[in-house]
C-alpha cells in the first residue's frame, strides 16, 4: 500500500511540475480587454484609412496607464505594410482608453484581410484571452445621394425552378444609402410569401456585391440564404446611377434543392 501511495504523490508533483503558473482573474488585478473582438478597417484606394479601438480597464488610477499591443503573426494574413498601430493609452481616473489603428492601401484588395492583434501581458495586470481581429480592405467612395431614390427592379435571370421571381419583379422600391451599403425592401419569392423585408447589396470598388443575408420565406430555413455571387459581380458606373444592375447567390444552403442558383437583377431609376 505504501509503494503505490508512494507512486500516486510522485505522480502528483510531476503533473504539477509542468504546469504554467498564470494568473487567473479573480477581481482584485486589473483586467484589461478589447471592447469587442472584431472591427473593419476600410482603406481607400490609393489612399488611407483608420479606425479607433476602444480598450476597458477594470480599475482606476491616478495617472496615466500603457498597455502595448501584439501583432499575432500566425492567424495574421494582412500585409504588414498595410497598417500600423501605437500603444494603448488610458488616461488617469478612466476606465477605458484607445488606440488607433492606421491602413495605407499598400496592396490591400477588396477581398478582406485579417490583422489579429492581442494585448501584451505584465506584471500587474491580466490581459483577456480573446483576441481582436481587424479586417482591412479597400473602399472606393461614393457620394450617398448616387444610387438611392426609386428604382423598377426586374429580375432578368430565369427564375429559380417552380418559384417565380426572388424578389419584386417589375415593381418600385426605394433605395436609400449607409455609407457604401445599400438597402431596399422587397418581398422574397412573392409568389408564395408577401411580406416584405431589407435586401442589402454593397458598392465595392464598381461592383455591387450582396453579403450574405436571410430570407423570411424558405423551403426549410432561411438563415444565410443570398449571398455573393460566384459566377462575378455586376459592376456599376460611379458617375451614372441610372440604371445598373445586381448579381447574388439564390438559395446558398441549396436549402429547397435548386440552389445556388446566380440572380440578376436590373434596377432603373424612375
Amino acid at each position: 500500500m505504501k509503494k503505490y501511495f508512494l507512486i500516486a504523490m510522485l505522480m502528483t508533483i510531476v503533473l504539477s511540475s509542468c504546469e504554467e503558473d498564470k494568473i487567473i482573474f479573480d477581481g482584485s488585478q486589473t483586467l484589461v480587454a478589447f471592447s469587442s473582438n472584431t472591427v473593419d478597417l476600410p482603406i481607400e484606394i490609393d489612399a488611407t484609412g483608420s479606425v479607433d479601438i476602444t480598450v476597458n480597464v477594470t480599475t482606476l488610477s491616478t495617472s496615466e496607464r500603457t498597455f502595448n499591443v501584439t501583432v499575432v503573426e500566425d492567424e495574421t494574413t494582412a500585409g504588414a505594410s498595410s497598417y500600423s498601430f501605437g500603444s494603448i493609452v488610458v488616461p488617469a481616473n478612466a476606465y477605458n482608453g484607445t488606440f488607433t489603428i492606421n491602413g495605407v492601401d499598400d496592396n490591400v484588395t477588396t477581398t478582406p484581410e485579417k490583422l489579429v492583434l492581442r494585448i501584451n501581458e505584465g506584471p500587474d495586470y491580466v490581459t483577456e484571452t480573446e483576441s481582436l481581429t481587424v479586417n482591412v480592405f479597400q473602399v472606393c467612395p461614393v457620394d450617398e445621394a448616387l444610387f438611392t431614390g426609386m428604382y423598377r427592379i426586374d429580375e432578368i435571370t430565369p427564375f429559380l425552378p417552380f418559384s417565380g421571381p426572388t424578389l419584386d419583379n417589375g415593381g418600385i422600391i426605394e433605395v436609400t444609402a449607409d455609407g457604401l451599403t445599400r438597402v431596399f425592401n422587397t418581398v422574397n419569392f412573392p409568389n408564395f410569401c408577401s411580406n416584405p423585408i431589407p435586401f442589402t447589396f454593397n458598392l465595392v470598388c464598381n461592383e455591387t456585391v450582396v453579403p450574405v443575408q436571410n430570407t423570411n420565406c424558405a423551403c426549410n430555413t432561411g438563415t444565410d440564404w443570398f449571398g455573393p455571387s460566384t459566377s462575378g459581380h455586376a459592376n456599376y458606373d460611379p458617375n451614372d446611377d441610372s440604371v445598373f444592375e445586381v448579381t447574388f447567390s439564390n438559395d446558398v444552403q441549396n436549402d429547397c434543392g435548386s440552389g445556388p442558383v446566380q440572380t440578376t437583377y436590373r434596377f432603373t431609376k424612375q
